[in-house]
């Protein structure tokens, strides 16, 4: 009796599309990170050669 009362009830659409939407933004971040990955590695790396020589040859352009 159940079974057929879960398989009409129209309110899990809505979670699943929510889950979609959520996976979604996570593959975006995921490729947009993978993309700008080098870019942001030399920039902390400029960043942190900056600090060390606390100014002295600070180069982040």
């Amino acid at each position: 009796m159940r079974v057929p009362r879960f398989l009409n009830d129209d309110e899990g659409v809505t979670s699943i599309e929510y889950a979609f939407i959520a996976a979604l933004i996570a593959v975006v971040l995921i490729a947009g990170l993978v993309i700008a990955g080098g870019a942001l590695g030399n920039l902390w790396q400029s960043l942190g050669e900056c600090v060390v020589s606390l100014g002295g040859s600070c180069n982040l352009g």
